[in-house]
């Protein structure tokens, strides 16, 4: 008679703690359940509590269930960075190609309403409009390739390249530019080869890029220089000039796309504001780093380290 009083209790305890088991579980899962609805909701900033006495099971989806909740945050704040970039980025576009445009045109519907009356003064207008188109033209084809190397449609063959005539052939390029300007170059390139690993048509666009860069904005310095040096298995490519630099609150900025600073959104010194984030990707696809340093009137510059070509026996 006491056995089974004593195995009836037995069962009757072992039923209320199932049964408060079972009663925890279904409560924690409402709570899951609940942050789930958060979730769908939109708000991310939803976290599961983990306690000692939880039920291993429990803390372990719960755990899982927290380390979800901050990859879809920092998801969802990137992809709001994205939006608002790319309204900003169809902003500036719509500004930048819209600005020379309406310029072409208001000069064409001069001259087509026969208000300009001299041929030189006719001669004149076309010349303007021409610039104008170029640099319409420039932009656009400035936009198209940075969207193929973001699209990963272009062909990029990492081999051996030598620098240093790859380097001069760029200098001479711009001869005549520096000619018109009055500039003077200082060169300092190593007297032997320096092969480093690279695509020839990816560095051949960062060194155009660089020059371009600092004729535009450090021609009023009178001179720019380029220097080559060799440190272990890296080559540092440096593109200077001391003209008017870049201002500290622009340093972070400067190679995003689109941005030219305050100072450059003028006729004179107006840039795409894609050169820079061309040349970004370009050296990050050609497995090198890029930086950039700038005392204003003193020295600015662009700084590019490579690996060194290294064969293989």
């Amino acid at each position: 008679m006491n056995f089974l009083l004593v195995y009836s209790m037995f069962c009757t305890i072992i039923i209320i703690v199932l049964f408060m088991q079972i009663n925890h579980i279904n409560n924690k899962l409402k709570v899951i359940g609940k942050l789930v609805d958060e979730v769908r909701s939109g708000n991310f900033n939803v976290r599961f509590h983990l306690l000692p006495t939880m039920n291993r099971h429990i803390a372990g989806t719960s755990r899982k269930l927290n380390e979800l909740m901050v990859y879809l945050q920092e998801m969802n704040e990137r992809r709001a960075f994205l939006e608002e970039e790319r309204k900003k980025m169809i902003s500036n576009i719509s500004h930048d190609l819209r600005t020379p445009l309406t310029s072409v045109m208001g000069y064409l519907e001069e001259i087509l309403s026969g208000s300009v009356k001299s041929e030189k003064e006719k001669m004149e207008y076309v010349k303007v409009t021409y610039q104008k188109s170029i640099r319409l033209h420039s932009l656009l084809e400035s936009f198209f390739e940075l969207s193929k190397i973001e699209a990963q449609d272009i062909k990029v063959e990492l081999k051996e390249v030598e620098l240093v005539s790859l380097a001069e052939e760029c200098i001479l390029s711009f001869y005549h530019d520096f000619t018109r300007e009055n500039l003077k170059v200082e060169i300092n390139l190593p007297r032997d080869p320096v092969v480093v690993l690279g695509d020839r048509k990816s560095l051949e666009r960062i060194l155009y890029n660089l020059f371009s860069n600092a004729l535009r904005y450090g021609k009023d310095g009178g001179v720019i220089g380029l220097t080559m040096t060799e440190s272990g298995d890296e080559v540092t490519l440096e593109v200077w000039d001391r003209g008017q630099g870049i201002r500290k609150q622009d340093m972070p900025y400067i190679f995003r796309r689109l941005y030219t600073g305050d100072r450059s959104r003028n006729t004179m010194h107006k840039g795409s504001g894609l050169g820079l984030t061309i040349t970004r990707k370009l050296v990050e696809l050609n497995q090198g780093s890029i930086e950039v340093s700038s005392i204003p009137f003193e020295k600015t510059t662009f700084r590019v380290v490579l690996r060194k070509f290294v064969r293989n026996n």
